[in-house]
């Protein structure tokens, strides 16, 4: 349901999932997202592991939302967690709630107007209104209003309904030089590693991989001309499709990454001899 964003947000003390008084923990993903955010931090990724707490955590400088039904406390980790004041007790949002009587032919009753659902409309008016809120980016209202003026036709009012229940579409930055740290012994038991750097790794020019005994695998995000600009994630327990597809979002091409197909060429020269020689 799309609703206002929480008024706050917090963290668990580290290694802990306990949130403060007052917060409860995010177990929707569009929240996870706006509290990257509201906190500074990069969201990471949608994934599903044991290891670490269930739905929004943060690593780093970096945020994730984990879909395992359990998860757990982790060193290292914090829970992420918001105002409950605007929190069910499930963990999902308050959406503003529309009087029964509503009949959805374009008609706000009262208790149900933008003086009392604020800029936004209710998830259920939209529906009725036609728009789908999980899906409706505001780009897309944004072209509807040229469409409309295109044809010469008055399309100030669709414009308005449209923009009231669209959601911004989120910008994901994309970096330029990129480094997976891992203890080359771990691929042993870690087969998703040991794929990932052995077969798909090569497909990204500007990804790096730096073999460092003990530590985790990790994979560190950079921008060449800010030195500064360093986004760190922690890896351990990915999937191979889950480490190829965050950098496929994450990193710029490079001048041509590679097709994803399992077919595709992979590139040659020091890339290929350092695979062969480190992981078998």
């Amino acid at each position: 349901a799309l609703a206002a964003p929480p008024k706050s947000f917090a963290e668990s003390t580290l290694g802990t999932a306990k949130c403060p008084d007052g917060f409860d923990r995010i177990f929707d993903e569009d929240t996870c997202r706006r509290a990257a955010q509201r906190l500074g931090f990069v969201f990471t990724l949608k994934y599903e592991v044991s290891t670490y707490p269930k739905g929004c955590f943060r690593v780093d400088d970096s945020l994730y939302f984990n879909t395992h039904e359990k998860g757990a406390a982790k060193a290292g980790s914090t829970a992420v967690c918001a105002s409950s004041d605007v929190k069910d007790e499930d963990g999902e949002e308050d959406e503003p709630s529309c009087p029964a009587s509503f009949d959805g032919k374009g008609v706000v009753p009262a208790g149900c107007d933008k003086g009392k659902l604020g800029s936004q409309k209710n998830a259920t008016y939209c529906r009725l209104q036609g728009f789908d809120t999980s899906r409706l980016s505001c780009g897309t209202c944004e072209l509807l209003g040229k469409r409309l003026d295109e044809a010469g036709i008055s399309g100030k009012s669709a414009s308005e309904e449209c923009f009231a229940c669209c959601r911004e579409t989120m910008k994901v930055e994309r970096f330029g030089a990129a480094r997976l740290i891992a203890d080359a012994s771990s691929q042993e038991k870690d087969q998703d590693l040991h794929d990932f750097i052995k077969r798909k790794a090569p497909r990204f020019p500007l990804l790096e991989v730096e073999y460092q005994e003990g530590a985790s695998a990790a994979l560190e995000l950079e921008q060449p001309d800010d030195p500064s600009r360093v986004v760190r994630a922690d890896v351990t327990g990915w999937k191979s499709d889950d480490l190829f597809a965050f950098l496929e979002q994450r990193l710029e091409k490079g001048g041509g990454s590679g097709e994803s197909a399992e077919g595709s060429t992979v590139a040659q020269g020091a890339w290929t001899a350092e695979i062969q020689s480190c992981s078998g």
